[in-house]
């Protein structure tokens, strides 16, 4: 028997949509989906999944606080990423799998990371990112549009019924943009550079 059904509606700016976002990466998680567009916070998001497999793995490392500027940002996280990458070779805690179209090729460096920690990433077309984006894990969902005005309305549930229809969604556009994406991937943005990230100085 399912718990009680809870229902949040939301209308928030990007900040409090990445605090939102944030919550559906836990340990233990048994899947972790984040279905996107431009993925503009994912600075952020790589950087909480990057401090949360040096807690899992135990990794003794001094992890930079965050700076003023996405540019300082990225290099913490890359900086940290490598070491953890060297400590662990197949890292595999945070089931995480993740679409999205970035804009920007800093976006593009924080999904690679992502996946060479063990997550997973497709990309999608421009002309399929669409205004309709969720999160879902094993335990709850967030359902939101993008407004024109940059802003997110959506609701955050626990209903075991939208929850498996939206992990089926997700699961379903993973298989069709799985075989679109060596297709895709010349368009991503820095992607050439994005994929060695680990190999620079």
């Amino acid at each position: 028997m399912q718990d009680e059904v809870m229902l949040e509606i939301f209308d928030v700016d990007l900040t409090k949509l990445t605090e939102i976002q944030i919550t559906f990466l836990r340990p233990g998680a048994k899947f972790i989906y984040f279905r996107k567009g431009e993925a503009e916070n994912n600075v952020l998001i790589a950087a909480k999944f990057l401090a949360l497999l040096a807690v899992i793995y135990k990794v003794i490392i001094d992890y930079p606080e965050l700076k003023e500027g996405v540019k300082a940002i990225i290099s913490d996280i890359v900086s940290v990423a490598k070491k953890v990458v060297s400590y662990i070779k197949k890292p595999h805690m945070l089931p995480l799998s993740e679409i999205a179209c970035p804009d920007d090729p800093e976006v593009t460096i924080t999904l690679e990371v992502i996946r060479k920690l063990g997550g997973d990433v497709r990309y999608l077309p421009h002309e399929c990112r669409g205004k309709f984006r969720f999160f879902v894990n094993d335990t709850k969902y967030c359902l939101f549009v993008r407004k024109n005005d940059g802003r997110f309305s959506g609701v955050i549930g626990n209903d075991s019924n939208v929850l498996n229809a939206l992990k089926e969604a997700f699961e379903s556009e993973w298989k069709d943009l799985t075989l679109l994406q060596d297709e895709l991937i010349h368009q991503v943005p820095g992607i050439r550079e994005a994929q060695i990230w680990d190999k620079t100085k």
